[in-house]
């Protein structure tokens, strides 16, 4: 059976799984690695930041949340070394070496980042700093 969920629902805070409808063929993935437990707690605050900005400026704000993730994954400089290694530790446990063929999906690399992205929406959704980005001043 498939489920068609919000863009807010992305990880099962009662399963440990994430719950992204999988692709095609692919079966559900479960959280079972202690580095992936901050999923859960992500998707916590994830809904959290709805709730209190509005369902336009929570989707804005992890969108941004993922494409700054991205950008610093495939930057990967000195200054972002340990957290771009721990990303590339959860893609492996979510897409193992190997057999990328048959298991890579978008919604498993983005889990990677996930909570990340999360973090980075709360600030980025907060009005305070939206007000200071429009205006240009981001001390």
């Amino acid at each position: 059976m498939q489920r068609l969920l919000p863009h807010h629902r992305y990880v099962c805070t009662r399963h440990p799984v994430l719950d992204r409808p999988p692709d095609v063929g692919q079966p559900v993935v479960a959280l079972e690695d202690p580095e992936l437990h901050d999923l859960v707690r992500a998707q916590r605050r994830h809904l959290r930041l709805l709730r209190r900005y509005g369902t336009a400026a929570a989707f804005d704000a992890v969108l941004t949340g993922f494409l700054i993730c991205g950008h610093l994954w495939d930057d990967w400089r000195q200054d972002w070394h340990e957290i771009c290694q721990r990303w590339t530790r959860c893609s492996h446990y979510l897409i193992p070496v190997g057999c990328e063929l048959t298991s890579f999906s978008a919604n498993r690399l983005f889990a990677a980042v996930y909570a990340q992205a999360v973090e980075l929406a709360q600030v980025i959704a907060s009005p305070i700093w939206g007000s200071r980005a429009r205006l240009g001043d981001l001390r």
